[in-house]
């Protein structure tokens, strides 16, 4: 790969990098959830778990905890946890003292 197509590649479409929910770091559904709570819609529109009417999420929802959630790249959550994971270090050592 030359310098011009390093500098036009996009590693999510180059399979060089995943997206993952920013809260736990799992895969993500977002198109046949309820806004209401993330379970799934029955072909009614109602929601399976509240039995309620409800409307498909405009927004991702984490497959682990199914809480509504953002995209990131694997890369930026591994960086997010590793400083979160620095910082109570950090805090613990503080509190020894």
């Amino acid at each position: 790969m030359n310098l011009d197509e390093y500098k036009l590649s996009n590693p999510i479409d180059d399979g060089g990098s995943t997206l993952v929910s920013n809260c736990c770091g799992a895969d993500f559904s977002d198109d046949t959830l309820s806004y209401c709570c993330g379970a799934e819609i029955s072909d009614t529109g109602l929601c399976y778990r509240c039995k309620d009417h409800a409307e498909p999420s405009d927004d991702p929802i984490c497959d682990e905890c199914e809480d509504v959630c953002e995209e990131v790249d694997q890369n930026e959550y591994d960086e997010r946890m590793r400083e979160s994971r620095e910082e109570m270090e950090r805090d613990g050592k503080k509190d020894e003292e």
